[in-house]
């Protein structure tokens, strides 16, 4: 698979229709409007744009590898599948990449405990997801079309794997559990990373590096009210009830709207921010604004930048969804109960929130050194009977030993 040729064909294309992404694969009409119908069927029920540039992405993966084995989408099976399974994995990305990060050497960041991603290699969520959307896509094509016949992509959901397990585990040992049910699922397995966050310590040294108000307010506002990027970016005039300490997030997705406490101090960075640039929103005017030229609403890049500095100044590769991380610990860690985190980071399951209970190895060495000291201090435990009874009393009620 590795002296196969893939070509860089068509792509993903933003179009001013009723579709807001489209996939462009001129070497294959009917491919083409075999995706772009399906594209269609998912943005009448409701996916977001940003959904439908991922799954034609997906999409278009697959139909540039089979153009290069010369085989048709309608006609592939789970041999052409598995041929682009081990393609992707041993050749990795053929270009396209969104952006190059600034520093692509392979190692752990010694003051995050990050590892640097491989930029050439695709990651296991990305080839499973893959899985899925070609998969739901020919039981669309088979579902309106009537063909192809058999579905080349496997995939087996998780609550389908579960049952299986429940169905084996409830049937005790002479039941055997079924062989090979990662191939017929097709889903590689994926690496459990316990989310990076931030110390105390390794706060008070990212705040000190803040060289400007409107930096201050950002870090303080992620960090005790855990929004994501784009829903921090999102805010408007109208979003912040400054009476009560509250702010309002539009959820990913957009289709939800939630009030969560920002905290007293949060509010007041971002009034001290507003106040020293004089600009006040109302209404639907943007709270995060550009402090240069015209008013202009502040975008991902720039929030990034935010941390830019501290990075370089103190060698570390902290990123502003790592200070959503360090807000849903924190909580954990101050006694909020699991499920008002998951309320205060919008998570729609509780298993997404459960990831922030592991603890990482700093944590954990510390707690350990903490535990023995506790338990040197303790008074040393009384290990002889005899030693809490006058040995004279014992004599005349028992007896004196020979």
């Amino acid at each position: 698979m590795q002296g196969v040729e893939v070509e860089l064909v068509g792509g993903v294309c933003a179009v001013s229709g009723s579709v807001p992404y489209l996939v462009c694969f001129p070497r294959d009409a009917s491919a083409e409007r075999a995706a772009n119908r399906y594209l269609g069927a998912l943005w009448l029920y409701g996916a977001r744009p940003l959904t439908l540039k991922s799954y034609g992405g997906a999409v278009l993966r697959w139909l540039r590898f089979l153009d290069a084995i010369g085989v048709a989408y309608d006609v592939a099976t789970r041999w052409e599948y598995d041929d682009f399974m081990r393609h992707a994995q041993l050749v990795g990305k053929t270009g396209g990449n969104r952006k190059a990060r600034g520093d692509t050497r392979l190692g752990q960041n010694l003051v995050t405990g990050k590892h640097a991603p491989d930029d050439k290699r695709y990651a296991a969520t990305t080839l499973n997801h893959s899985r899925v959307v070609l998969h739901e896509w020919y039981e669309y094509l088979a579902e309106m079309d009537g063909k192809p016949l058999f579905n080349p992509v496997p995939y087996n959901s998780r609550k389908e794997q579960e049952q299986v397990r429940r169905t084996y585990r409830e049937g005790g040992p002479q039941v055997t559990y079924p062989r090979g049910r990662r191939i017929r699922n097709g889903r590689l397995p994926e690496p459990k990373h316990i989310p990076r966050y931030l110390s105390e310590e390794q706060f008070v040294t990212v705040w000190d590096c803040m060289t400007n108000q409107r930096d201050r307010a950002i870090l303080r506002m992620m960090v005790d009210s855990g929004p994501r990027s784009s829903e921090l970016l999102g805010m408007r005039g109208e979003d912040v009830n400054w009476g009560r300490a509250l702010v309002r997030y539009r959820r990913k997705g957009g289709l939800k709207e939630d009030w969560v406490p920002a905290g007293s101090e949060a509010i007041l960075e971002l009034r001290r921010y507003h106040l020293d640039i004089g600009y006040e929103p109302r209404g639907g005017d943007p709270v995060w604004v550009t402090q240069r030229g015209a008013r202009r609403p502040l975008g991902y890049e720039a929030l990034r930048a935010v941390l830019r500095k501290a990075n370089q100044r103190l060698g570390s590769d902290w990123t502003p969804h790592d200070l959503r991380h360090t807000c849903a610990v924190w909580m954990l860690q101050g006694g909020m109960d699991i499920f008002k985190v998951q309320q205060l980071l919008g998570h729609e399951s509780i298993l997404t929130t459960q990831k922030y209970t592991k603890v990482r190895i700093d944590d954990l060495v510390a707690a350990h050194a903490q535990a023995i000291v506790t338990k040197s201090q303790r008074p040393a435990p009384v290990t002889a009977f005899a030693d809490r009874y006058d040995q004279d009393a014992l004599d005349a009620l028992f007896g004196k030993a020979n």
